[in-house]
């Protein structure tokens, strides 16, 4: 697998560079206009991204982008809308 370039800002990913932040994943999150009750959120360690039961490069490319944006700090929550966010730019 080739690694990511530069994103659109000229920042180029170093994966792993914060191996303690988590991704969030919303679970049954219920439209906020029709049903105004909280939803749920799995928060995943990276390394679980590596693990042998997850699709690879799929779970590779997401740990990439995970721990490896420069503007990351150590315990973040990022949310899948977040990493859509980052790597568009």
């Amino acid at each position: 697998m080739l690694p990511l370039g530069r994103n659109g800002y000229g920042e180029q990913l170093q994966p792993g560079r914060v191996a303690d932040c988590y991704l969030g994943i919303l679970l049954d999150q219920p439209l906020a206009e029709i049903a105004p009750e909280p939803g749920r959120v799995l928060v995943v360690a990276p390394a679980a991204l590596l693990h042998g039961e997850v699709p690879q490069p799929h779970g590779q490319v997401l740990y990439d982008l995970l721990t490896g944006h420069p503007d990351r700090a150590s315990h973040n929550l990022v949310f899948l809308a977040d990493l859509t966010v980052e790597l568009r730019a």
